[in-house]
């Protein structure tokens, strides 16, 4: 996928947005890192170009941020950015619209935030006296610098770019790979991307490197594991950043039992600043029914956490997964399977009775390699004939015949008459 630039999809009606907008002030583009700000605002500026503005494009950087008109140094004359008689906010206006002339004037600024002060007094010049159009990215939940008091007048439209949805990532994916996808293909890469573009970039190039991604009769489809490459890493690691041990226990807990309730969170790890990791993005709450849930902020900073986490960390959060919601009476749906598996990962010992009741709830939500991990177990355990049944369905579910009859042949004389033995003459016929 290298020399190729990535797809610009699924955005029609944001940048008809901006560029409408700038018949006034201009937009401020808000979004999370790696939404598409920065492109937008590119394909934006081109656009402007092909409908006759004159663009400006700019960026702030922490680099220039302590420098006079340091974001505009690559557009501005040096005896503009060398000015020593207190004018150059004036200096720096006319020079842009010399840069203009006779066209209607567009400063695009990418990480806005990030201006310096003169800079950013040049762009709230340009706005408030009517000089142009402004094209503004802003980063969500950070803070607005120099800017505060333009970025929220009336004179700018706000512009929230949301995640790709289905049909752009399948689409977004048919013109980077050229050539037909396979639709569960995209739906795999929307559920661990969100539909963040940045992060779908990096999953197509994890996908190919690892060969889980590759081209089978006649269509692209994703045939493995997502395998977390350095690159994908990488980013996945800067947007979760610097973490306490408590709140990383709160990301690893999540991590392997999400959903998990507010209260019971609180309670497996109690050091976790909840309210800070919300802030952040890094998890996400919600109200489901009666109860508060918490969840990653993002998918894939489960495939990163999953990743790095120890197996004695890891290990450790399943036991008390499991614990807590066994104290709390396991009494949501597929609690008591999610308390086996937990279990079953964690090295920790299980009730047969669990074991077997969790290997019959797999094997009826279709899911007969599940029931028949869960079921072996629970046949090592003294699960009973509920084991034997779910085991040997499971085996005849994958065409192991042979081997589910035998089972079935090996409990018939013990529970003949009985519901068990009279679902397996019904379906078995020993």
């Amino acid at each position: 996928m290298t020399g190729k630039s990535f797809p610009f999809v699924g955005r029609d009606r944001e940048i008809s947005a901006a560029i409408g907008s700038l018949r006034g002030g201009g937009a401020v583009v808000f979004g999370p890192a790696g939404i598409g700000k920065s492109r937008l605002i590119a394909e934006a500026v081109r656009h402007c170009r092909r409908v006759g503005y004159a663009p400006v494009a700019v960026y702030g950087t922490r680099a220039a941020a302590e420098v006079p008109l340091g974001a505009f140094a690559s557009v501005l004359p040096h005896d503009v950015l060398g000015d020593q008689s207190g004018q150059a906010l004036q200096l720096a206006a006319e020079a842009l619209r010399r840069v203009a002339g006779p066209r209607r004037l567009v400063v695009a600024v990418d990480d806005a935030p990030l201006l310096d002060e003169t800079s950013a007094a040049v762009v709230e010049n340009i706005v408030l006296h009517g000089q142009g159009g402004v094209l503004l990215g802003v980063r969500e939940s950070e803070p607005s610098g120099h800017l505060e008091n333009l970025l929220w007048r009336d004179e700018l439209s706000r512009i929230d770019l949301a995640p790709l949805a289905e049909a752009d990532v399948l689409e977004l994916m048919r013109r980077r790979l050229d050539g037909p996808v396979d639709p569960a293909a995209a739906a795999f890469v929307l559920s661990v991307t969100g539909g963040n573009p940045l992060f779908v970039r990096e999953v197509l190039r994890s996908g190919l490197a690892a060969g889980s991604l590759r081209h089978d009769s006649g269509r692209w489809r994703w045939c493995g594991p997502l395998t977390v490459t350095p690159g994908l890493a990488e980013i996945v690691a800067a947007r979760i950043g610097e973490l306490s041990s408590s709140d990383r226990d709160v990301l690893e807990v999540l991590a392997y039992g999400e959903p998990v309730g507010m209260s019971m969170l609180s309670k497996i790890a109690p050091g976790g600043d909840l309210e800070s990791l919300e802030e952040r993005g890094l998890i996400a709450v919600a109200a489901n029914r009666r109860r508060i849930e918490v969840r990653l902020g993002h998918p894939l900073y489960g495939e990163q956490i999953r990743t790095r986490a120890s197996r004695i960390r890891v290990d450790r959060h399943r036991r008390a997964l499991a614990d807590a919601v066994q104290a709390a009476g396991a009494r949501r749906s597929g609690d008591v399977l999610r308390v086996a598996v937990w279990l079953l990962d964690g090295n920790a010992d299980a009730p047969a009775e669990l074991l077997a009741e969790a290997a019959n709830h797999a094997y009826r939500a279709f899911d007969p390699a599940l029931a028949y991990r869960i079921g072996r177990h629970a046949l090592t355990t003294g699960g009973g004939a509920t084991a034997v049944a779910v085991v040997a369905n499971s085996l005849g579910f994958n065409l192991r015949t042979d081997s589910a009859e035998e089972l079935f042949a090996s409990i018939w004389p013990s529970h003949r008459g009985s519901r068990i033995g009279t679902a397996i003459r019904r379906d078995h016929r020993p």
